[in-house]
């Protein structure tokens, strides 16, 4: 049994992209570690999670390069080198995380 569990939070105004992508509730996440990184213009940074990328499906894998290409007009080739070398975040409101009590022992 896993330390934590990530799901997707239903509040978010990205949980239908995220949904379709994931074709469900759960979040593969690398670890629930958060981070701070800096989107596009934004101002600031933002709360991240990093998606565990080698634990998604060649499915899910294929619906988050589709949705990169069609969200930022991004090459494919390109995107999907970008992930296996960097990783691809998910905004921390984005996700509820859980933990199991032996991650406290």
């Amino acid at each position: 049994m896993p330390l934590f569990n990530a799901i997707l939070d239903p509040t978010s105004p990205r949980y239908k992209d995220w949904r379709e992508i994931f074709d469900g509730e759960e979040v593969p996440l690398e670890s629930p570690e958060v981070y701070e990184a800096k989107f596009g213009t934004q101002p600031g940074t933002t709360r991240i999670y990093k998606l565990g990328i080698s634990r998604l499906t060649l499915e899910q894998r294929e619906r988050l390069l589709k949705w990169i290409v069609e969200k930022f007009s991004a090459d494919r080739e390109a995107a999907s080198k970008q992930i296996d070398a960097e990783g691809f975040p998910i905004r921390e409101v984005d996700v509820v995380v859980s933990f199991d009590m032996r991650a406290f022992i």
